[in-house]
C-alpha cells in the first residue's frame, strides 16, 4: 500500500525553524522543560525578532554567532565588502609593485645597453678617452650586462696597445680570464679571450680559438653579444647581421648594425639599418640626420641636400641640418648656398654660433669676401676665448686683404690691416701651448718653421695633420710668391681626400681641404681631384 502524504511528510528531513523550536518547548511533556508562562514564549519570539538567540534552542557557539551576524548583517555586509576591497589592494599593490619594479629593472637594463653602444661606438671611431670614460661607467653601473664587461676590457686593451704599455694589457686579459672562469656558460668571454691571446702570441690562443669556434652562437641575443667580443670591425658586422636575421625587432641590434657598419664602410648597410630603425619606432629625426650623414661619407651630396632637408622638417629650431647641408653645398662646390645655411644655422644663436662663424668664413672667403670672412674669424677668436685654427685663417685672410689692398693702389691701408695680422699672429702664439701642432703652424705662418719642416713635423699616422700641415705650407708659399711649390703643396692636401674629419660620425668639413681646391682652381691647376673623396 503506497504511503499516505502524511506518511511521505514524515519520511522527509525535518527542517527546524525558530518557530517550530519555540513550539516544540511549549508542548514538552515535562512541565519543566516548556515555557513557564506566555511572556517567556513571547519573549523568545522577541528575541528572534531581534536577531538574538532564542532560549528555547541549545545555546552553541556557532549557532549564537549566527544570529549575532543576522542581528548585524548591514554591518557584517559592509565590513566583509570593506575586506575583500582591502585584500584585493593588498594583492594589486603587491603585483604593481612587482611590476615596477620589473618595468624599472628592465629601463635600467636598456639604459645600460644604450650606454654601451656608446662606448663601443667611441672605440670604433678612434675617440679613445670618451670611451674609456663611458666603459668605465657602463662596468660600474650595470655589472649584469655582459657587453659592458666585454667593451671595458675592450677599451683596456686598445688602451694598452696604443700606449705600448704590456703590464696594462695582462691586467686586461686577466681580468677576462677571471670572468671566464666565473661565467662558464657564457662563450662570448672565452671568444673575446682568443682574439686577444691571438694578437699578443700567447699560445692558449689556438686551443682558445677552436673552441669558440665550436661554441657559435645560435640566437639573437647570443649574436649580438658576439659582435661585442671581437677586435674585428668586419666580424663584428657579420655578427650583428646575424643578430637581426634571427629577429628582425631587435632594436639594439638594429642600431649596433648600422653604426658598426658605417665604421666597416658598408655604407648601404648603414643606411638600410637607419631606415629599418625609423621603421621600429626609432626618433625619426636622429636617424634621418644619420642617413645624411652616411650619404655624404659616400660622395652622394646632392641626396645628403635633400635628407638633410628632411632632417630640419622635423625639427625647425634645430641648426644641425642647416650645418651638414652647408657642408653638402661646399663639398659640391656651392659656396653662396653653404654661406644661406650657415646663416641659417646662426640665426636662433647668435651668441654660441662660435662653429658656424669658423665654418661660414670658409666660403665668404671662398667668395672673395674678405671683410665678411676676417669678421667671422675675429668673432670665432672672441667667443672661443683660446687660440685656434681661427686664429690661423685671420692672418691669412688679413695678409690676402692688404695685398689687395697693395695692388689696388693703397699701401697706407694695406699696411694697417698687415699690421693687424702680425698682432694676431703674436697674440695667438703667446698663449698656444709649446711645441703643440697649431703652435708650429703658427710658427709656420711666422716665418719662424719653413713649409718643409712643418710638413715633417706633422704626424704621418694622423691624416688631419698631413692635410692641415700641405695647406699651410701652400698658403706660406703663395705669400712667397713661389707659386709652383704653393701648387704642389695645396695638391698634395687635395690627395689626402680628406673633405670632413672622419673619425667623428657627423662629418664636420675640414676646411683646409676646401680651401686648398679653392687655391688650386685660382692658380688654374688642371687635372686636380677636387671635390670626390
Amino acid at each position: 500500500m503506497p504511503p499516505t502524504i502524511c506518511q511521505n511528510r514524515k519520511l522527509q528531513p525535518r527542517k527546524e525553524t525558530t518557530y517550530g523550536i519555540a513550539a516544540l518547548k511549549a508542548l514538552e511533556k515535562e512541565p519543566s522543560r516548556r515555557y513557564q508562562s506566555v511572556e517567556e514564549l513571547a519573549a523568545d519570539v522577541r528575541r528572534h525578532l531581534d536577531g538574538e538567540p532564542i532560549l528555547a534552542r541549545p545555546p552553541s557557539g556557532f549557532y549564537v554567532l549566527r544570529r549575532r551576524l543576522y542581528k548585524h548583517r548591514l554591518w557584517v555586509g559592509l565590513g566583509t565588502v570593506a575586506v575583500v576591497l582591502g585584500l584585493v589592494g593588498i594583492l594589486a599593490g603587491t603585483w604593481w609593485s612587482a611590476h615596477a619594479l620589473e618595468q624599472q629593472r628592465n629601463r635600467k637594463a636598456v639604459e645600460g645597453r644604450w650606454l654601451v653602444l656608446s662606448a663601443q661606438r667611441c672605440l670604433e671611431t678612434g675617440d679613445l678617452h670618451q670611451a674609456l670614460g663611458q666603459a668605465r661607467e657602463a662596468v660600474v653601473a650595470h655589472p649584469e650586462l655582459p657587453e659592458a664587461f666585454l667593451v671595458w676590457v675592450h677599451v683596456r686593451f686598445r688602451q694598452a696597445r696604443v700606449l705600448g704599455n704590456d703590464r696594462l694589457a695582462g691586467i686586461a686579459i686577466g681580468d677576462l680570464r677571471g670572468e671566464c672562469a666565473r661565467q662558464p656558460a657564457q662563450p662570448a668571454f672565452r671568444a673575446l679571450l682568443a682574439e686577444v691571446c691571438a694578437v699578443t702570441g700567447h699560445p692558449e690562443a689556438a686551443a682558445l680559438q677552436a673552441r669558440a669556434d665550436r661554441e657559435m652562437p645560435e640566437t639573437a641575443d647570443e649574436w649580438y653579444l658576439a659582435s661585442f667580443a671581437t677586435l674585428d670591425i668586419n666580424k663584428a658586422m657579420e655578427c650583428t647581421e646575424q643578430a637581426v636575421n634571427h629577429e628582425r625587432s631587435n632594436v639594439l641590434a638594429w642600431q649596433r648594425l648600422a653604426y658598426v657598419s658605417v665604421q666597416a664602410k658598408d655604407y648601404e648597410r648603414a643606411l638600410k639599418a637607419a631606415q629599418e630603425m625609423i621603421v621600429l619606432g626609432g626618433e625619426p629625426y636622429g636617424w634621418t640626420l644619420f642617413a645624411g650623414h652616411v650619404l655624404v661619407r659616400q660622395g652622394r651630396y646632392r641626396q645628403a641636400v635633400a635628407q638633410y632637408a628632411r632632417a630640419a622638417s622635423l625639427a625647425d629650431d634645430d641648426r644641425a641640418p642647416c650645418r651638414w647641408r652647408a657642408l653638402a653645398h661646399l663639398c659640391l662646390k656651392e659656396y653662396a648656398e653653404a654661406i644661406t645655411e650657415y646663416s641659417r644655422a646662426m640665426e636662433s644663436h647668435q651668441d654660441h654660433a662660435t662653429w658656424e662663424r669658423f665654418q661660414r668664413a670658409t666660403p665668404l672667403w671662398i667668395l672673395g669676401e674678405t671683410a665678411r670672412a676676417a669678421a667671422d674669424y675675429r668673432e670665432a677668436v672672441r667667443l672661443r676665448g683660446l687660440p685656434s685654427y681661427a686664429d690661423a685663417r685671420l692672418c691669412l685672410v688679413l695678409r690676402n686683404q692688404a695685398s689687395t689692398l697693395r695692388r689696388d693702389g693703397d699701401p697706407a691701408e694695406a699696411e694697417r690691416v698687415l699690421q693687424q695680422a702680425r698682432d694676431v699672429l703674436e697674440t695667438a702664439r703667446l698663449a698656444v701651448p709649446p711645441e703643440s701642432w697649431l703652435e708650429k703652424i703658427l710658427a709656420c705662418l711666422a716665418g719662424d718653421l719653413t713649409p718643409d719642416a712643418l710638413v715633417q713635423a706633422a704626424d704621418p699616422r694622423n691624416p688631419e695633420h698631413l692635410c692641415e700641415a700641405y695647406y699651410y705650407a701652400g698658403e706660406v708659399c703663395l705669400l712667397g710668391a713661389d707659386t709652383e711649390r704653393a701648387q704642389t703643396w695645396f695638391q698634395k692636401c687635395v690627395d689626402t681626400k680628406l673633405l670632413f674629419d672622419r673619425e667623428e660620425l657627423a662629418p664636420d668639413p675640414m676646411n683646409e681641404y676646401h680651401l686648398a681646391v679653392w687655391r688650386l682652381d685660382s692658380l688654374g691647376t688642371a687635372g686636380h681631384a677636387a671635390s670626390r673623396p
